[in-house]
């Protein structure tokens, strides 16, 4: 296996059938371009993809919720080293180690945000 990070810039499509066979990326200083190819490829670059419109309408692209985040420090999880989902009322939360010291927990946060929230 090899690491490599890099943004990718292009989708690459088969002419026959236009199954996705791989992709263009640039590295992260614009030091190099690389073209890799696989059997399976996953787009999966978030809610503000770049390739999202390949794939679906702009009309059927919609926004249903966001993640609110904040850092706790000195909260020990109950199993070191793992993730945790807390299936909580209206919807998930998520737990986990970022450093020795700190916790990030995500909240999922239905809905459009409030207009007063501060960022």
């Amino acid at each position: 296996v090899t690491g490599l990070e890099a943004i990718a810039s292009k989708l690459i499509k088969s002419e026959i059938n236009g199954k996705v066979t791989g992709v263009t990326c640039i590295g992260r200083n614009g030091d190099f371009e690389h073209t890799i190819f696989a059997p399976l490829v996953i787009v999966a670059d978030g809610c503000f993809s770049k390739f999202r419109t390949e794939f679906v309408s702009r009309e059927n692209i919609s926004v249903d919720s966001h993640f609110g985040g904040f850092l706790i420090k000195n909260c020990n999880l109950p199993h070191i080293g793992y993730g945790h989902v807390v299936l909580a009322k209206p919807a998930p939360i998520l737990l986990y180690q970022v450093g020795p010291n700190e916790t990030r927990i995500l909240v999922d946060i239905p809905g459009k945000l409030p207009k007063n929230m501060r960022v």
